[in-house]
């Protein structure tokens, strides 16, 4: 592989499931490089290599704080069915797993913020009831990679968010009386 060009290996490792990017990125730092990249994404979707997944945070009983995870199907595709057009997912639990989304040390996810997604990105907005914050923090799920948004201009503990034209509009979580002005903003994700 050493010798061939960058092309030719995103080519090849478009092709492989995303889901052994993680051990394919420690062979070496040429193939960290390709697949955290997101020439990779674009060439996967170019040749239809999209894979689909859901993302949730949970809390789980041996862990004190809430986590990302994705949940994806495995491999085989026995576990779908077509019905009135729609795929469905068979209830058989087997036939998925879960897996902890990466995250760096310093990220911890508040339990009530507010989440919106748009596109392959998923923003989360101000802190719970408790933890007013005015941080935005976006979690891209093409590249499994975490980056802060703008901050909002007021503090927010358990906001409200409405999707509408690829703006997220955040409204109340602050106090009224100090931040009438600032009780609802609007974050343009373009």
């Amino acid at each position: 592989f050493s010798s061939l060009p960058d092309e030719i290996i995103e080519n090849i490792l478009s092709r492989v499931s995303r889901w052994k990017y993680p051990s394919l990125s420690l062979v070496s730092k040429r193939f960290h490089t390709l697949l955290s990249s997101m020439e990779i994404y674009k060439t996967r979707s170019q040749i239809g290599a999209d894979e689909t997944c859901i993302y949730v945070l949970l809390m789980l009983p041996d862990h004190p704080c809430v986590r990302w995870f994705s949940l994806r199907t495995k491999p085989n595709n026995q576990n779908r069915t077509k019905r009135r057009g729609k795929i469905r997912f068979k209830r058989d639990s087997n036939e998925f797993s879960v897996v902890p989304v990466p995250s760096s040390s310093t990220d911890s996810f508040p339990e009530l913020c507010s989440i919106e997604t748009v596109g392959s990105d998923i923003y989360i907005i101000g802190g719970p009831y408790n933890e007013p914050s005015s941080s935005v923090r976006i979690f891209d799920c093409r590249s499994h990679t975490w980056r802060d948004g703008p901050n909002m201009t007021a503090a927010r503990k358990h906001a409200h968010t409405v999707l509408l034209d690829e703006k997220i509009y955040v409204m109340g979580g602050c106090d009224i009386d100090v931040y009438y002005a600032n009780w609802i903003e609007v974050f343009d994700t373009n």
